[in-house]
């Protein structure tokens, strides 16, 4: 007696279907099928992920909103604007806000620094102008930064003359 090849699923979702396996070797097709039991069926799967995305529009609109509130952050902590693509200036201004928070909190609430110490971060910071080195170490540990600041080179820190 051959192994079926079509094998009638009742998925998690409640949906019932028949699936054709024969495409799976003959010893795989029980499992496959009941690992297929403990999932929605297709068109249930399709419609929680449609609802879950978001439109472009939306994550757009998301995108600008997170933009403004670290421009707005930027100005309030005197930090200059930064260069690069229109694409590159907005994230770079999130990752600068999120990396010089985080590093604030690890090294002078959490940590040994002082604030007069930490004074001298910000400053370094001022003077790294391109959002491409914001980007660029936006993963490292955030207690390196007065490392990375300082070892921030001429080719990161921008232009003084913003008509160049």
């Amino acid at each position: 007696m051959p192994v079926p090849t079509h094998f009638d699923v009742e998925h998690l979702c409640g949906h019932s279907l028949t699936h054709d396996l024969s495409d799976k070797r003959a010893d795989e097709r029980a499992g496959f099928a009941r690992w297929l039991g403990r999932r929605p069926c297709t068109d249930c799967w399709r419609a929680a992920k449609d609802a879950e995305s978001e439109t472009p529009e939306h994550r757009a609109t998301r995108h600008a909103a997170k933009h403004a509130e670290a421009r707005a952050w930027s100005k309030d902590q005197h930090l200059p604007p930064l260069e690069g693509s229109d694409s590159q200036i907005g994230f770079g201004e999130v990752i600068r806000r999120k990396m010089l928070t985080a590093a604030y909190q690890a090294l002078v609430l959490d940590g040994q620094m002082s604030e007069t110490d930490w004074e001298q971060v910000e400053d370094r910071a001022r003077g790294v102008g391109l959002a491409r080195w914001w980007l660029d170490n936006k993963e490292l540990d955030p207690e390196l930064l007065p490392e990375l600041l300082e070892a921030a080179g001429e080719d990161d820190r921008g232009c003084e003359n913003p008509a160049i």
